[in-house]
């Protein structure tokens, strides 16, 4: 897990990011969840964005399961896996190409932002 943006911080091109071949995505979103908790926000939206599995399903289904107990609405976009349709079947789409992730994003993210 590597934070490349904080909340309130501008946004930058500085992504210098080395994947390491694991997945700890219920660790990370426990992380975000946490850092979330403190905002004032009336909504507050995380947007998942993986190319892999998991290393533990069960702890990402129940960060996912705790989030949405705690008003965070979750989101996924899978990059050329369709795990995350697996933990978020009705919040979550799968690209394979680079010219699908604009209007992936934007079917995804649209019935949500018009709330």
């Amino acid at each position: 897990m590597c934070p490349i943006l904080e909340h309130g911080d501008r946004m930058h091109s500085d992504f210098a990011v080395t994947a390491t071949g694991c997945t700890p995505l219920g660790e990370s979103l426990w992380w975000v969840l946490q850092q979330l908790q403190s905002l004032l926000e009336s909504r507050k939206i995380v947007l998942i964005l993986t190319d892999g599995d998991p290393d533990s399903s069960n702890v990402a289904l129940e960060a996912i399961k705790d989030g949405k107990r705690f008003g965070v609405e979750i989101y996924g976009l899978g990059i050329m896996s369709e795990a995350i349709t697996k933990l978020l079947p009705h919040h979550s789409r799968t690209i394979n190409d680079l010219s699908e992730l604009a209007p992936a994003m934007f079917g995804l993210l649209r019935g949500a932002l018009i709330k």
